[in-house]
């Protein structure tokens, strides 16, 4: 979790000022380089699915990367959150999924496994290796805000 450090209470409180309505678009800004880390991570543990698992196509495998995005911000019980996520469908069409089976299936099915596929929890393997990184990206990002709208470091 990103944290703000201020020495003495005088220079929080003036940074705080000088952010006015502004805030929630600097917390905003800087969770989504997090989010970026992260999704950049699940990106290329997709990559490496075609090689461990022989089941899941090539056309599976490119519409995961396509439809792997990051969801609008919104607050809830004093918490921005966010999802990433899968939407959409990919090129494999068949009898039941004319429009190609949808990415978010395909996803659960790889990370649950089915009675053919060994559940393989690429996201949660993709989120341990980068914690740290997308941390201290949001860290950067928000301190960066931070400083060129209030002019402190």
């Amino acid at each position: 979790m990103a944290t703000i450090t201020f020495k003495g209470l005088e220079a929080y409180m003036k940074q705080m000022e000088g952010l006015g309505r502004d805030f929630p678009k600097v917390v905003n800004v800087s969770l989504y380089e997090g989010a970026r880390v992260l999704a950049d991570a699940v990106r290329t543990e997709i990559d490496g699915l075609a090689d461990s698992h022989r089941h899941v196509t090539d056309a599976e495998i490119k519409g995961l990367q396509e439809g792997l995005g990051i969801a609008h911000f919104w607050t809830e019980n004093g918490k921005t959150l966010t999802k990433i996520g899968f939407e959409g469908y990919n090129s494999y069409k068949t009898k039941n999924y004319p429009k190609g089976h949808p990415n978010a299936l395909v996803a659960r099915s790889i990370i649950r496994g089915t009675s053919w596929i060994a559940p393989d929890r690429f996201v949660d393997r993709a989120a341990k290796k980068v914690r740290k990184e997308a941390v201290a990206a949001i860290q950067e990002r928000l301190d960066a805000e931070l400083q060129a709208r209030t002019g402190q470091k």
